[in-house]
């Protein structure tokens, strides 16, 4: 900081130092500050967390790349970690990019997933409206079939989209655990 008086420091691995006051941060939009003899880690920007003094080494201070299944969004990350991504979504590897939602006709109900196939598909015959659900709920069958729920295999096993009667004057109308639903 001061070539003249101060003591020779590790240069962080945050940091790229040319043996004067002069430093450049190795990921842009980083914020360093002077702190006595040493520099401070203060701001990540979006997508890293922050290892800085309060982690208990200043020679280790760096932006780090949000882990999969987790992001950081705000336009400057303070604080130390990357939140989890919530449930219906997913982020399938370490990035600075957020977490992405599962496609239509998918959910997932898991909080910091880690992978695309933690998308879950709807049963058959039954889609969403828009992407990023969190349960099974949302998925609705399609026109002309009923959704149906049998005591077999898991959950998701268990329910089913059924095709509707095809008989003169008949209307199928099931209510229940799935929203109501009618065949015409």
């Amino acid at each position: 900081i001061n070539s003249n008086a101060d003591f020779c420091q590790n240069c962080p691995p945050g940091l790229v130092c040319r043996g004067d006051d002069m430093v450049v941060p190795v990921v842009i939009n980083s914020t360093w500050v002077v702190q006595g003899a040493v520099y401070k880690l203060m701001t990540c920007p979006r997508g890293y967390s922050r290892r800085s003094i309060e982690d208990g080494n200043a020679d280790q201070q760096r932006c780090v790349e949000c882990a999969a299944g987790t992001e950081c969004v705000l336009e400057v990350c303070n604080n130390h970690t990357c939140s989890d991504c919530q449930a219906g979504t997913y982020k399938d590897g370490a990035g600075t990019h957020g977490c992405r939602a599962c496609p239509q006709n998918t959910f997932n109900p898991d909080i910091k997933a880690t992978a695309f196939a933690q998308c879950q598909p709807c049963m058959v015959k039954a889609t969403t409206v828009g992407d990023g659900h969190i349960s099974m709920d949302a998925c609705e069958c399609q026109r002309d079939h009923y959704p149906i729920t049998s005591s077999a295999g898991t959950v998701s096993e268990s329910r089913m989209c059924e095709v509707c009667p095809r008989r003169p004057n008949v209307l199928c109308l099931i209510i229940g655990h799935f929203p109501d639903h009618e065949c015409a």
